[in-house]
This record gives structure tokens, C-alpha cells and sequence, in this order.
């Protein structure tokens, strides 16, 4: 599948929102817009030190634990696959001496429950699990979960989100050292203020629609920074875009009304070793992406040509399905910015 996208993008440059969580469980810092999480009201369990009572496993704690209970994990590595069905407040003692290991046996991380809040670990090498044939560190199958302050490393996808209703909210986490740092197959999540970087193919993979993708810094990852298909409505700002070998795609792989009105708002392009952004769009004019005030890597005052590709209503039927022609075609940043952004974490 990453091969399929990759060479997708490859033929592109060759032819050359707002909704409201529902948790309570956090509130955002107004001088420094750190987010703060706050613990729920069920008891507290303890992972590790010495306490007694304290478990041995992260599991352990979980299948001992009611809804609405909190989970304090102490220093160390837990090598486990650790799968979460009730809500629950998972806490490690902070992420750079707090590991979750899978050895490559499964999902190190899977959500399965609505409401969960995972904060202050290392979560690493995880592998195939269960019938989807993909790796991922952190499988995430339900909604309104809070993934912050972690650090996601050496699997095929950091986190993979799959078709939930949405409201999660993924922040100030570092996904680095995977193939695909961010696999977003969901709409209505807000993903801000996180490091995505030196993957060895994209930073974000994104199929869903009505996201908020803001202040994020997508920089070093070898293939696509942020790859749109199929996908509208989404909201792209406030981004630092910058050193992978492309900046940003927008795309579709099927014949319908995808990949549409999404903005793409004051975001840092630059650097990238390809080119900063590109696009694919339907027949017809109706629909299209708006790009403004975004930085180009030099101070304009012009408007940005952005050069993509326009489906034609020619096609030719082969046995395979239809082969549609395309033709060079332009989008504009009608008012770029003279100045970068500072956009930091």
C-alpha cells in the first residue's frame, strides 16, 4: 500500500473546522497553550515500584480496573502488548523512562474503549496483530480518546487511527523513527503541537475528512511530510512543513467528491527536497482547496503558483477499470507570507 501511494505521488510531480471534545479530562494552559490532563475520579492503580499491591504488568492493572479508574505505570520497561476495552486513565512517570515493548509480537498499544487518556510513555515495536495486515505502536478503534506527551518509535505506523466517529485528540507526542509516523483513517480528530519526524516514508497518512492538523512541526521524514487522499475539509494550519522530500499532497484514488475544501492556512513550506506541495483534483471547478498566507521559503509578494493535476472528462476503458487523462493545472497562495512563521513545540 505504501509502495501504491508512493508512486502516486511520483506520477503527480512527474505531470507536472471546528467541533467540541467531549472529555473532561484535560484543559488547555492559556499562557504557554500546554495541555494539562487531569485524573479521573475512580481509584488509583499502581505498575511497578515497590509498593505493595503494585502489578507486575500494565495489563494486569487494566484487567483489574473498573471504569473511570486511573493507572500510574512507575520508571522501567514493560515488554507487553497491552489492549485497553474500558475507559481509563493510563499514566506513565514520564515518557523518556517509562517503555511499553511489544518485541514485534502485536499492537504494543490497542484502544478499543471510548474516553481513554494515555499519557507519559515510551511505545515501541510494535507488529502484525489480530486480521489487519499493518503495524502499528498505538491501534486506535474507538473515539474521543486524549494521546499526549508520548514518544511512538520503530514500527510501521507511530498510531494508526482507523474509521472511528472521531473527537480524539492526539498532542505534544513525538513520533519519529517508524515508517509512517501518523496513519489517520478518521475524521473530526484535532492532531496539534506534535514532532513527526525522520520517518522513513510519511509523516502523516491521511484518508479521513473535518480534521484539525495545527501546529505540528512535519520535518526530516524521507517520503511525503503530509499525504491527503480522499480527504476534505480538513483544516492544515499553523504547520512547520519543512525538510522531507515532499511537503504536501493533496489527492483521491476513487471517482467521487473527495478531496475538497480543505484549507491549507499559514503553514511554514519550505525546504523540502522534491517540492513544498502538489495536488490532484477531480473534473470540474466546484470543490476546490484553498491555500493562503502560507510561507514558501522566501519572502513574496506575488501570489505562489501551485502546480498539480486536473482529471479531464476524457478516459479510456481498459480491463483493469478506466484510465482517466489529466492535464497540468494550478492552484495559487493569493497572499503568501513575507516572513516564516514561528511555529515550535
Amino acid at each position: 500500500m505504501i509502495k501504491k501511494r508512493s508512486a502516486c505521488v511520483i506520477i503527480i510531480l512527474f505531470l507536472g473546522i471546528t467541533f467540541a471534545p467531549t472529555l473532561s479530562s484535560f484543559q488547555f494552559e492559556e499562557s504557554s497553550n500546554k495541555m494539562i490532563l487531569q485524573n479521573y475520579n475512580g481509584k488509583t492503580l499502581y505498575v511497578g515500584g515497590s509498593g505493595p499491591g503494585n502489578y507486575s504488568k500494565i495489563q494486569h492493572a487494566i484487567d483489574n480496573a473498573s471504569e473511570g479508574d486511573n493507572i500510574f505505570v512507575f520508571n522501567g520497561v514493560y515488554y507487553e502488548t497491552v489492549s485497553i476495552s474500558k475507559q481509563l486513565y493510563i499514566r506513565g512517570e514520564g515518557k523518556e523512562i517509562t517503555t511499553i515493548d511489544a518485541l514485534k509480537k502485536g499492537y504494543t498499544v490497542n484502544i478499543s474503549a471510548d474516553g481513554v487518556v494515555i499519557s507519559g510513555f515510551t511505545i515501541q515495536n510494535g507488529s502484525y496483530s489480530g486480521n489487519i495486515v499493518n503495524k502499528a505502536n498505538l491501534f486506535i478503534i474507538s473515539s474521543n480518546n486524549i494521546i499526549a506527551n508520548n514518544i511512538f518509535r520503530y514500527s510501521e505506523s507511530g498510531i494508526m487511527m482507523m474509521n472511528t466517529f472521531g473527537g480524539n485528540i492526539i498532542s505534544e507526542n513525538i513520533m519519529s523513527n517508524n515508517s509512517i509516523g501518523l496513519w489517520l483513517s478518521s475524521s473530526k480528530n484535532i492532531v496539534t503541537r506534535n514532532i513527526i519526524t525522520n520517518n522513513s516514508d510519511m509523516g502523516i497518512d491521511t484518508f479521513g475528512s473535518e480534521n484539525i492538523i495545527s501546529g505540528n512541526i512535519v520535518k526530516n521524514n524521507k517520503g511525503t511530510g503530509l499525504y491527503f487522499i480522499d480527504s476534505s475539509k480538513n483544516n492544515i494550519s499553523d504547520n512547520e512543513i519543512s525538510n522531507n522530500y515532499i511537503g504536501i499532497i493533496l489527492t483521491w484514488s476513487r471517482e467521487n467528491d473527495q478531496n475538497r475544501d480543505n484549507f491549507i492556512l499559514r503553514n511554514n513550506l519550505r525546504n523540502n527536497t522534491n517540492v513544498n506541495a502538489g495536488f490532484a483534483e477531480h473534473k470540474g471547478l466546484n470543490g476546490k482547496n484553498i491555500w493562503k498566507n502560507n510561507y514558501w521559503g522566501k519572502p513574496r509578494i506575488f501570489p505562489k503558483p501551485i502546480l498539480g493535476l486536473k482529471q479531464t472528462r476524457f478516459y479510456y476503458p481498459t480491463p483493469f477499470g478506466l484510465l482517466w487523462f489529466f492535464i497540468p493545472w494550478l492552484r495559487f497562495d493569493w497572499h503568501p507570507a513575507r516572513q516564516p512563521y514561528n511555529i515550535s513545540i
